[in-house]
């Protein structure tokens, strides 16, 4: 694949992450600013989020407590926690790949930290979801907790895309090194 293949290509990748990133925002922003994700608070005991992690080990007593405020306040704000990591990697991919469908070089110091950011916040979301949900619960929970061990699939994606911007750096010093020969 040529430049312009390439940027074809970025092109495509960005209409991509931004469509994703607006359709993941705006939803939210609007059910936040109608007020209407309160409903969900009501006595209904709705099951506002569920975390899909690998897990690893999981113990629970009385763990079926959804009635509890504290609770469906912890599953509301596990929603926006979930959803910002979500939204801010869509928004800074977006970005990075509208730079590179220019004729940006990848091999710059602007796109190692745009990719370290994006890998930073996918871990956090993958750490959330496996491991501080649980313990969040446990501690709203007045008569038993949920020990859950676990990542989410979101933590390997970031980890994988922390060793490309490792790479990508590698990259960048190379291209130093050689500009510097020549």
């Amino acid at each position: 694949m040529g430049i312009k293949g390439f940027q074809k290509v970025a092109r495509i990748l960005y209409w991509f992450f931004l469509i994703t990133y607006l359709v993941k925002l705006v939803p939210l922003v609007f059910l936040t600013l109608t007020g209407t994700i309160f409903v969900f608070l009501g006595d209904g005991g709705a099951y506002l989020y569920e975390p899909a992690t690998y897990t690893l080990f999981t113990a629970d007593v009385n763990s079926l407590m959804k009635d509890n405020l504290a609770m469906k306040l912890i599953d509301l704000c596990s929603i926006f926690l979930s959803n910002f990591a979500l939204i801010a990697s869509y928004y800074l991919g977006s970005e990075s790949f509208y730079s590179l469908s220019l004729g940006e070089t990848p091999f710059s110091p602007w796109f190692v930290r745009k990719i370290r950011s994006i890998s930073f916040l996918l871990v956090l979301e993958g750490l959330y979801a496996g491991v501080l949900y649980s313990v969040l619960q446990s501690l709203a929970m007045p008569n038993g907790y949920l020990i859950t061990l676990g990542v989410g699939p979101s933590l390997f994606i970031g980890l994988i895309m922390y060793a490309v911007a490792g790479v990508f750096h590698y990259g960048m010093q190379l291209q130093k090194l050689s500009d510097d020969v020549i």
